[in-house]
Protein backbone atom coordinates (compact mmCIF):
# COMPACT_ATOMS: atom_id res chain seq x y z
CA UNK A 1 0.00 0.00 0.00
CA UNK A 2 1.20 3.50 -0.81
CA UNK A 3 2.21 6.04 1.82
CA UNK A 4 -0.92 8.20 1.67
CA UNK A 5 -4.62 7.40 1.38
CA UNK A 6 -6.24 10.63 0.25
CA UNK A 7 -9.52 11.82 -1.20
CA UNK A 8 -10.02 14.54 -3.80
CA UNK A 9 -11.68 17.70 -2.54
CA UNK A 10 -12.62 18.69 -6.09
CA UNK A 11 -12.66 17.02 -9.51
CA UNK A 12 -9.31 16.57 -11.26
CA UNK A 13 -9.17 15.65 -14.98
CA UNK A 14 -11.36 12.48 -15.06
CA UNK A 15 -11.29 11.75 -11.32
CA UNK A 16 -14.43 12.80 -9.47
CA UNK A 17 -14.62 14.78 -6.26
CA UNK A 18 -14.45 12.38 -3.32
CA UNK A 19 -12.42 9.73 -5.18
CA UNK A 20 -10.13 7.87 -2.77
CA UNK A 21 -6.59 7.17 -3.98
CA UNK A 22 -3.56 5.51 -2.38
CA UNK A 23 -0.48 7.41 -3.55
CA UNK A 24 3.20 7.78 -2.74
CA UNK A 25 4.58 11.17 -1.86
CA UNK A 26 3.97 13.99 -2.01
CA UNK A 27 7.02 15.11 -3.98
CA UNK A 28 8.19 18.37 -5.49
CA UNK A 29 7.00 18.93 -9.04
CA UNK A 30 9.72 19.26 -11.66
CA UNK A 31 7.41 20.77 -14.26
CA UNK A 32 7.76 24.36 -15.40
CA UNK A 33 7.19 26.51 -18.45
CA UNK A 34 10.43 27.09 -20.39
CA UNK A 35 9.55 30.80 -20.66
CA UNK A 36 9.33 31.38 -16.91
CA UNK A 37 11.97 33.24 -14.96
CA UNK A 38 14.54 31.55 -12.71
CA UNK A 39 12.59 32.50 -9.57
CA UNK A 40 9.35 31.15 -11.02
CA UNK A 41 11.10 27.90 -11.85
CA UNK A 42 12.26 27.59 -8.25
CA UNK A 43 8.69 28.28 -7.08
CA UNK A 44 7.34 25.54 -9.34
CA UNK A 45 10.00 23.10 -8.18
CA UNK A 46 8.82 23.67 -4.61
CA UNK A 47 5.23 22.92 -5.63
CA UNK A 48 4.23 19.68 -3.89
CA UNK A 49 2.26 17.13 -5.88
CA UNK A 50 1.13 13.52 -5.77
CA UNK A 51 2.33 11.39 -8.67
CA UNK A 52 -0.68 9.58 -10.18
CA UNK A 53 -0.13 6.81 -12.77
CA UNK A 54 -3.50 7.45 -14.43
CA UNK A 55 -5.40 10.72 -14.84
CA UNK A 56 -8.57 8.85 -15.78
CA UNK A 57 -7.62 8.90 -19.47
CA UNK A 58 -4.75 6.43 -19.21
CA UNK A 59 -1.92 8.95 -18.86
CA UNK A 60 0.21 9.74 -15.77
CA UNK A 61 -0.27 13.09 -14.10
CA UNK A 62 0.53 15.16 -11.02
CA UNK A 63 -2.18 16.20 -8.58
CA UNK A 64 -1.32 19.29 -6.48
CA UNK A 65 -1.59 18.56 -2.77
CA UNK A 66 -4.25 21.26 -2.31
CA UNK A 67 -6.65 19.13 -4.38
CA UNK A 68 -6.57 16.39 -1.74
CA UNK A 69 -6.92 15.67 1.97
CA UNK A 70 -6.02 12.58 4.02
CA UNK A 71 -8.86 10.12 4.57
CA UNK A 72 -9.74 10.39 8.30
CA UNK A 73 -8.27 7.61 10.42
CA UNK A 74 -11.65 6.34 11.61
CA UNK A 75 -12.61 5.62 7.97
CA UNK A 76 -9.45 3.70 7.10
CA UNK A 77 -10.58 0.43 8.71
CA UNK A 78 -13.72 0.52 6.57
CA UNK A 79 -11.82 0.74 3.29
CA UNK A 80 -11.86 -2.52 1.36
CA UNK A 81 -8.94 -2.91 -1.04
CA UNK A 82 -10.43 -5.73 -3.10
CA UNK A 83 -14.19 -5.37 -3.57
CA UNK A 84 -14.31 -2.07 -5.49
CA UNK A 85 -15.29 -1.76 -9.16
CA UNK A 86 -12.90 -1.43 -12.08
CA UNK A 87 -12.83 1.38 -14.58
CA UNK A 88 -11.26 1.26 -18.03
CA UNK A 89 -9.44 4.51 -18.83
CA UNK A 90 -7.96 3.83 -22.28
CA UNK A 91 -7.64 1.21 -25.01
CA UNK A 92 -4.84 1.45 -27.56
CA UNK A 93 -3.16 -0.61 -30.27
CA UNK A 94 -0.73 0.10 -33.09
CA UNK A 95 -3.04 -2.08 -35.17
CA UNK A 96 -4.70 0.65 -37.25
CA UNK A 97 -7.56 -1.59 -38.38
CA UNK A 98 -8.48 -2.34 -34.75
CA UNK A 99 -8.38 1.34 -33.75
CA UNK A 100 -10.40 2.41 -36.79
CA UNK A 101 -13.05 -0.23 -36.11
CA UNK A 102 -13.48 0.94 -32.52
CA UNK A 103 -12.95 4.71 -32.84
CA UNK A 104 -16.64 5.56 -32.34
CA UNK A 105 -17.14 3.37 -29.28
CA UNK A 106 -17.17 4.97 -25.85
CA UNK A 107 -14.27 3.39 -23.96
CA UNK A 108 -14.60 4.97 -20.50
CA UNK A 109 -15.46 3.27 -18.19
CA UNK A 110 -16.83 0.02 -19.65
CA UNK A 111 -14.78 -0.66 -22.78
CA UNK A 112 -15.75 -1.69 -26.30
CA UNK A 113 -17.99 -4.52 -27.58
CA UNK A 114 -15.08 -6.96 -27.90
CA UNK A 115 -13.33 -5.96 -24.66
CA UNK A 116 -15.53 -4.75 -21.82
CA UNK A 117 -16.26 -4.84 -18.09
CA UNK A 118 -19.33 -6.43 -16.59
CA UNK A 119 -20.63 -6.96 -13.05
CA UNK A 120 -20.01 -10.07 -10.96
CA UNK A 121 -22.60 -11.73 -8.69
CA UNK A 122 -22.46 -9.03 -5.96
CA UNK A 123 -23.02 -6.43 -8.69
CA UNK A 124 -19.44 -5.12 -8.73
CA UNK A 125 -17.94 -4.31 -12.12
CA UNK A 126 -14.87 -6.56 -11.90
CA UNK A 127 -15.11 -9.09 -14.74
CA UNK A 128 -13.26 -8.30 -17.96
CA UNK A 129 -14.85 -9.99 -20.96
CA UNK A 130 -12.66 -10.70 -23.97
CA UNK A 131 -14.85 -11.40 -27.01
CA UNK A 132 -12.42 -11.11 -29.91
CA UNK A 133 -12.76 -12.72 -33.33
CA UNK A 134 -12.04 -16.45 -33.53
CA UNK A 135 -8.88 -15.97 -35.60
CA UNK A 136 -7.41 -13.62 -32.94
CA UNK A 137 -6.87 -16.54 -30.57
CA UNK A 138 -4.80 -17.80 -28.88
CA UNK A 139 -3.98 -14.69 -26.86
CA UNK A 140 -1.77 -14.21 -23.80
CA UNK A 141 -3.23 -11.80 -21.23
CA UNK A 142 -0.85 -9.99 -18.86
CA UNK A 143 -2.05 -7.59 -16.16
CA UNK A 144 0.75 -5.35 -14.90
CA UNK A 145 0.97 -3.02 -11.89
CA UNK A 146 1.76 0.39 -13.40
CA UNK A 147 3.61 1.55 -10.27
CA UNK A 148 6.26 -1.19 -10.13
CA UNK A 149 5.91 -3.23 -13.32
CA UNK A 150 5.00 -6.48 -11.54
CA UNK A 151 2.86 -8.96 -13.48
CA UNK A 152 -0.19 -9.63 -11.30
CA UNK A 153 -2.20 -11.93 -13.58
CA UNK A 154 -1.14 -13.99 -16.59
CA UNK A 155 -3.61 -16.11 -18.51
CA UNK A 156 -3.70 -17.90 -21.86
CA UNK A 157 -7.00 -17.80 -23.74
CA UNK A 158 -7.82 -20.07 -26.68
CA UNK A 159 -11.36 -18.71 -27.06
CA UNK A 160 -13.54 -15.84 -25.77
CA UNK A 161 -13.57 -15.71 -21.97
CA UNK A 162 -13.47 -13.64 -18.80
CA UNK A 163 -10.71 -12.40 -16.52
CA UNK A 164 -11.78 -12.13 -12.87
CA UNK A 165 -10.28 -8.94 -11.40
CA UNK A 166 -11.56 -9.50 -7.85
CA UNK A 167 -8.16 -10.77 -6.69
CA UNK A 168 -6.54 -7.41 -7.50
CA UNK A 169 -6.30 -4.75 -4.77
CA UNK A 170 -6.84 -1.05 -5.41
CA UNK A 171 -4.22 0.16 -7.87
CA UNK A 172 -3.46 1.36 -11.38
CA UNK A 173 -3.03 -1.38 -13.98
CA UNK A 174 -2.13 -2.07 -17.59
CA UNK A 175 -3.56 -5.07 -19.40
CA UNK A 176 -1.75 -6.34 -22.49
CA UNK A 177 -3.31 -8.71 -25.00
CA UNK A 178 -0.41 -10.36 -26.83
CA UNK A 179 -1.18 -12.05 -30.14
CA UNK A 180 0.90 -14.28 -32.37
CA UNK A 181 -0.06 -12.56 -35.63
CA UNK A 182 -0.87 -8.94 -34.77
CA UNK A 183 0.25 -6.05 -32.60
CA UNK A 184 -0.79 -6.10 -28.91
CA UNK A 185 -3.80 -4.30 -27.49
CA UNK A 186 -3.03 -2.24 -24.38
CA UNK A 187 -5.75 -1.40 -21.87
CA UNK A 188 -5.29 0.87 -18.85
CA UNK A 189 -7.68 0.52 -15.94
CA UNK A 190 -8.06 1.40 -12.28
CA UNK A 191 -9.24 -0.96 -9.54
CA UNK A 192 -11.06 1.50 -7.28
CA UNK A 193 -11.73 1.46 -3.58
CA UNK A 194 -15.16 0.11 -2.70
CA UNK A 195 -16.06 3.49 -1.17
CA UNK A 196 -15.87 7.15 -2.11
CA UNK A 197 -15.86 10.13 0.24
CA UNK A 198 -19.12 12.07 0.28
CA UNK A 199 -18.41 15.75 1.00
CA UNK A 200 -21.32 17.12 3.01
CA UNK A 201 -22.22 20.56 4.35
CA UNK A 202 -20.33 21.93 7.30
CA UNK A 203 -17.10 20.26 6.26
CA UNK A 204 -18.35 16.80 7.21
CA UNK A 205 -17.57 13.74 5.12
CA UNK A 206 -19.02 10.26 4.91
CA UNK A 207 -18.42 7.10 2.92
CA UNK A 208 -20.68 5.98 0.08
CA UNK A 209 -20.29 3.00 -2.30
CA UNK A 210 -18.20 3.66 -5.39
CA UNK A 211 -20.33 3.34 -8.52
CA UNK A 212 -19.03 3.12 -12.08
Amino acid sequence: MADNIIYLTEPFVKHYQGTILALDGPTNSGEYDECTSHNEKISNLNHEVYQVPDNGLGRPTEIPVHFAKPVPYFFLKQLDLYSGPCRITSIFSEDKAFMEKNKNHYVIPDGIPTLYLKSNDPGIKALLCIQLEADDFPVVVNIIDRKNGDVKIQKNLDSPGEIDLNSLPFDFYELRLNFSERKPIIVTFIKLFAHTCDLMSGGRIGLVPTVW
